[in-house]
C-alpha cells in the first residue's frame, strides 16, 4: 500500500496495484497497531481512522 499527500497537506491518498476497485481503507483500525509511522504536519503521529462504516467481525 503507498500513501502519499498532495503538497496542501489536506489529503491523504491510498493507492495499492493489487487493489483494482477499492471500497474503504483503515489505517491503525486494530487494538494495538504496530509498525504505524503516518506522521501530521506537526510531527505527531496520525490517528487511527477507516473510510467505512460496516460492523466489525469478532
Amino acid at each position: 500500500m503507498t500513501l502519499s499527500l498532495p503538497k496542501t497537506g489536506q489529503a491523504v491518498i491510498v493507492s495499492n496495484s493489487q487493489v483494482k476497485s477499492p471500497v474503504a481503507v483503515g489505517y491503525a483500525w486494530v487494538e494495538n497497531p504496530e509498525g504505524c509511522n503516518l506522521i501530521n504536519g506537526t510531527g505527531l503521529p496520525g490517528s487511527s481512522f477507516r473510510t467505512d462504516d460496516w460492523q466489525q467481525r469478532d
